[in-house]
Parts: structure tokens; C-alpha cells; sequence
């Protein structure tokens, strides 16, 4: 099946099944729009929204002499507010002053009035307050990293930046999820904790765990929680890059703690639905978190599964979430985090975002080598189509909503010759 559509270059697009799991046939996705956010420049857009004005913002790092007005040197912050036809409106780039190593930013949400809440890390002295690297050279490199967040207004101007204080004496601290909740904002991410091992000569061994904190409006930290898995460690980036605010105040978070202390001892088979093992990986689950609106856990629901990448997406029935090792697997939680169903494909590649769709079900946007997207129905059933036309190994980052109920917005990259952009894909309603 091809569709020719006559963007700003005339780009030709085709569409074709992957696959088809199941009894459902094939969708046909039409392109809407296509436009270029990045082409040869090093920018890495990281996270999209759709905005309370119907438009959109994008959030990643890159060079921040490659943006008009960047303030900084080298690798920072990249912001872009775009209009509902995918037009770029303003964009920002932030960093430090050299001497300096680097800011990135990883996750956003919309403030109250309109702006932006930017989410990411610095390495850098300055910013942070405190020394990161070798306290006699500012320049030296340095594996230790905290929290960093910047408040646009909604016209772009930089209303405050804060550093997310840590105590550790040399921090590693990450921030994927961000949302909006009552009064405030919601940020997640991972920490180290050292925990007691007799097995080591120390006496102690080191977890990454979960840490969620409360920010105001101003920036500052209302509470700051860190939730422990005994000895098991968050691997990679298997944590939720999406936090789900509920109705009661509270939110949703997902995680995949990994045995990594035993990780070459302790193992277990990655099964498919039809019996078959694809193979080893390390004691690893995957737990979803229900949290009040305080940071404290009230519910957890979790099943064995193998992941060093989580997606995770919300419906008004429940919540998705899914990881690839070998296999794509994908799991629907009801709102009370009761597991409904688990389905395994062993065709597809990972899925890095969902968005619920009009039936249900979910949307979600990953990569077969080509920009792949995904109709997952509400008992289960997979359908995948890839977007041929866009660069190879383009990956499908982020997902939002159309101006329709059948429409969607994917946010794609390639990392090789760095190349990014919007498409927006309509689906007939079945």
C-alpha cells in the first residue's frame, strides 16, 4: 500500500504491515503533516506534549550555539514551543558558562499559565552549587550529575533555574517523567542508595532506586522521596518516562528492578505466548507504583519480565506497560493496578511511548530499523505499520494527540547524522 504525500519536499511515504498478530487486519495510517526539526545538527529531542493551546513542545539537549539567542556554551538544555500544525513558534537553548561539561534535558510538562517546566541534569560546578568533579579543576570530567530545572513563560522568557539538590557526595542522579499535579509538579527518576552486602569487602553495595520529588511553582522542593527494591537496581533506563497523575491527587509510576547483584548467577527464561524460550536475562520484574499525593506508596502490582526499557501510558480504564529483551512484551493494569492481560510478539522491536486511543486501546511509537507505529486493542491484540520514507533508523520517541479523536502526533529521531522532526498520522476510526 503507498501514499504519496506532498510535503515541504514533496517526501514520499510508504506504509506497509510489519506484522499482524491475531485476527485484526492492518490499519491504514495517512500523514496529516511532516516537519523538519533537526537535519545534520547535534540536537537529540527527547519528549513531546501536546499543549492547552493545542499546539505542542519538545524537550532535549544539543549544541547551544546552533540556537538563536542560546545562553551557555557547548551541550544544554533544548526547548521548542510549535504551534497545532507542527510550526515552530520560539525555541531556547540553555547551559552553563565555560568551564563546564553539560547539561541535558530529558522531560517536560506545561506550568499552569501556559509555559514550560524543562527537566533534565547538569555536571557542571555552577550550576549545581557545589563541586561535581575534582574541586581543584572545574574542567575536569566527572561521572556525577544532579537534577536540573528550568520555568518558561509561555512566550520563552526564563522565568527561574534550580538545581534538584542531592546529598550524596558524588551524585548520579537522573530525572525521565515529569507532570502536573494540584499545586505543583511531579518529577521522577533514579538515585544510588548503598544497601548492606556481606558479600562485598566493604560491607555495602550500591542500588539504583526510584526517587520522586515535589517541586512548586517557584521551583522549590516540597518532598523528595526515594523508594528502595531491596537490593535489586533500576537498570539502564527501565523507569517510567511518563508519570500519571490520578483523580485522587496522586500519580502512577513504573519501574523494572533487575537482580544485578546476581545478575550472572541468578537468571530466568524469556518465554514467548507459545511456550517458546528466546532466551536468559537476570531476575527482573516489572512493578507498577500508585503513589498519594504525598510521595508515598499506596499500591504496587508487579510480574517477572526482563527490560532494560519501559514504556508506560494511561487510559481512563487502566495502564499500560511494556520492556523488550528478545521480545516485545506489553501489559494492561486495570485503575486499582490488578493485572488484566500480558501478551508477548516475538516480530516487534521495543515501544518507547503510548497515548490511548479512541477505542480503548493504546497507540505507540518505537522502531523496526524504520519509524514503527502501534494499535494495541483493549483485550490485547497488536497491530504494527512502518513509516518508510523518514531516514533510516529513524525511532518513533514520543507520542501526543492529534486535533482529532483518529489522530496522533509522533515525535522521531536519528541519532547517526542526527536527523528529527513531527508527523502527524490520521487513523479511520474502526
Amino acid at each position: 500500500m503507498m501514499i504519496k504525500v506532498f510535503a515541504a519536499l514533496l517526501v514520499v511515504l510508504f506504509l506497509t504491515t510489519s506484522c499482524a498478530i491475531g485476527p485484526t487486519s492492518s490499519v491504514d495510517y495517512s500523514v496529516v503533516w511532516e516537519r523538519a526539526l533537526v537535519d545534520g545538527r547535534q540536537q537529540l529531542p527527547r519528549a513531546l506534549i501536546r499543549t492547552s493551546d493545542g499546539g505542542y513542545a519538545v524537550a532535549g539537549y544539543g549544541s547551544v550555539d546552533l540556537v538563536p539567542g542560546g545562553v551557555g556554551v557547548s551541550t544544554g538544555f533544548w526547548t521548542v514551543r510549535l504551534d497545532r500544525d507542527g510550526r515552530i513558534q520560539w525555541q531556547r537553548a540553555f547551559a552553563a558558562e565555560a568551564p563546564k561539561r553539560g547539561e541535558e534535558a530529558y522531560t517536560l510538562a506545561e506550568t499552569r499559565e501556559g509555559g514550560l517546566l524543562v527537566v533534565g541534569t547538569t555536571q557542571t560546578d555552577s550550576l549545581a552549587g557545589r563541586p561535581l568533579g575534582i574541586i581543584c579543576d572545574p574542567r575536569s570530567s566527572t561521572s556525577s550529575r544532579i537534577g536540573f530545572a528550568i520555568k518558561y513563560s509561555s512566550n520563552g522568557t526564563l522565568l527561574w533555574k534550580k538545581a534538584l539538590g542531592s546529598a550524596e557526595a558524588k551524585p548520579s542522579n537522573w530525572f525521565y517523567a515529569a507532570a502536573a499535579i494540584e499545586t505543583g509538579y511531579i518529577l521522577a527518576g533514579t538515585t544510588k542508595m548503598p544497601y548492606q552486602d556481606p558479600t562485598s569487602p566493604s560491607g555495602q553495595n550500591i542500588a539504583w532506586v526510584l526517587r520522586v520529588l515535589k517541586l512548586n511553582e517557584l521551583g522549590d522542593v516540597v518532598w523528595d522521596r526515594t523508594i528502595p527494591d531491596g537490593t535489586f537496581s533500576i537498570r539502564e533506563e527501565s523507569i517510567s518516562h511518563k508519570v500519571m497523575p490520578t483523580l485522587d491527587g496522586g500519580f502512577v509510576v513504573a519501574v523494572g528492578p533487575a537482580d544485578d547483584n546476581y545478575r550472572y548467577v541468578r537468571k530466568m527464561d524469556i518465554v514467548s505466548d507459545t511456550g517458546k524460550v528466546m532466551g536468559q536475562a537476570a531476575v527482573q520484574r516489572a512493578v507498577v507504583l500508585k503513589l498519594d499525593r504525598e510521595g508515598r506508596v499506596t499500591k504496587r502490582s508487579e510480574l517477572p519480565a526482563a527490560t532494560e526499557h519501559l514504556a508506560v501510558g494511561a487510559s481512563a480504564n487502566g495502564y499500560i506497560i511494556s520492556g523488550y529483551t528478545n521480545l516485545l512484551w506489553y501489559a494492561f493494569f486495570d485503575n486499582d493496578l490488578n493485572l488484566k492481560w500480558r501478551r508477548t510478539v516475538v516480530e516487534a522491536n521495543r515501544i518507547n511511548a503510548f497515548y490511548p486511543a479512541p477505542d480503548g486501546g493504546f497507540y505507540g511509537t518505537g522502531s523496526t530499523s524504520q519509524l514503527a507505529i502501534v494499535h494495541i486493542s483493549p483485550t490485547g491484540e497488536f497491530r504494527q505499520q512502518t513509516i518508510f520514507g523518514l531516514p533510516g533508523d529513524s525511532e518513533g520517541r514520543d507520542i501526543a494527540p492529534g486535533d482529532r479523536p483518529d489522530e496522533l502526533v509522533v515525535l522521531w529521531s536519528r541519532i547517526v547524522r542526527t536527523r528529527a522532526g513531527l508527523i502527524k498520522l490520521r487513523v479511520p476510526v474502526q
